[in-house]
């Protein structure tokens, strides 16, 4: 399980020999706790929400999120509330449905078409 906030530097295969030594180019990858569906105490997912939160508020580099939801479970209240702090800030936002191995194809089509509605009703009663 994440517990924290972990941060992951990337960049092009192409900028890692000497001459590109120093360079800025390339992205953060930042993994944020599972707060939605996560088994942990009160206190422990309010933590993550708030360092999440404050996280999101803050970043000024912050230019792009993917919410990783289990097709299996959809989103949670607490999706919801950072699709709309991700809203607010004007950061560009894709909803990922992970563990659709899980689901025979059907299902899984399904899935999709609650998540869809799901993401629609959380940023529509923000």
């Amino acid at each position: 399980w994440t517990m924290r906030l972990h941060f992951y530097w990337a960049r092009p295969r192409g900028l890692l020999d000497e001459a590109h030594a120093g360079s800025q180019q390339g992205l953060v990858l930042v993994d944020t706790p599972g707060y939605g569906h996560a088994v942990a105490g009160a206190k422990e997912l309010r933590h993550w929400r708030d360092l999440i939160e404050a996280y999101v508020s803050s970043s000024p580099s912050l230019r792009l999120a993917l919410l990783l939801v289990d097709c299996s479970r959809g989103l949670c209240a607490a999706d919801g509330r950072v699709l709309r702090l991700l809203r607010k800030r004007r950061v560009p936002t894709f909803a990922v449905l992970t563990k659709c191995d899980l689901l025979p194809p059907a299902e899984l089509a399904r899935s999709h078409a609650i998540v869809s509605a799901q993401v629609d009703e959380a940023l529509r009663n923000g």
